[in-house]
């Protein structure tokens, strides 16, 4: 156990002062001069390209990344086209073509820089439209929602109430055999003539009246009446 705690105590610190050193140079290092010039940089300037991208991270940021939109945007539109049916692999050699052809042109560094010129307007711009159209499309939604919803809810505690009421009635009027001043076939009658014209809260209505006449009774044999919320 003293032989862990020694390992751990002369350890840790070790292995954290190691750790911060590797990170401290990680983030001070720098591209060497060697890797900034040579035949490769000459070459990139021969076809184009801006002296001032011919190092590593702007060859990828500011070359390899829009160098690959255009070329899956030109695919993406020869395949929605379909020109060349029959010969598929045209409609992706001819987008790598055509995004290489913009080099020497000098169309390829002018897009790239108006792309990043406006790379922060864009964006705001973009979120501000696409914020204001979601808002929107919620707002549509949930008025549609809540617009149908609400009579759907009222509907379903009108059927609910409906089907409380005869059975309430149902059970009363088997329980009181012979008792034919009470009326309840007729209600009920009513009730489903009602539910036939599509007018469900008239039936309720109806049905409701009749249970509360009878719960007033007396000497009447019938369960306790509890009337739903509609």
């Amino acid at each position: 156990m003293v032989n862990w705690v020694t390992f751990l105590v002369l350890f840790i610190p070790i292995a954290i002062f190691t750790l911060m050193g590797l990170l401290g140079s990680v983030a001070t290092y720098t591209v060497p001069d060697t890797m900034r010039s040579g035949e490769f940089s000459n070459f990139l300037t021969s076809i184009g390209i801006p002296s001032d991208w011919n190092y590593l991270p702007a060859i990828i940021y500011l070359g390899a990344v829009p160098f690959l939109g255009i070329y899956l945007i030109v695919a993406a539109f020869m395949q929605e086209i379909q020109i060349f049916r029959n010969i598929t692999w045209i409609n992706w050699i001819l987008p790598a073509i055509i995004a290489i052809s913009t080099i020497p042109l000098g169309v390829f560094v002018q897009a790239v820089y108006v792309m990043f010129a406006t790379l922060g307007s864009y964006s705001v711009g973009a979120f501000g439209v696409l914020y204001v159209l979601g808002v929107g499309f919620i707002v549509l939604n949930r008025a549609h929602v809540w617009g149908t919803g609400a009579p759907g809810y009222r509907g379903m505690k009108l059927e609910n109430a409906y089907n409380y009421y005869k059975k309430w009635l149902i059970d009363v009027n088997g329980n009181n055999t012979g008792k034919a001043s009470l009326n309840i076939p007729d209600a009920l009658a009513d009730a489903d003539k009602k539910i036939r014209a599509d007018s469900l809260d008239k039936a309720v209505e109806i049905l409701e009246k009749k249970a509360m006449e009878i719960d007033n009774k007396k000497n009447i044999n019938k369960q306790k009446l509890e009337p739903p919320s509609y």
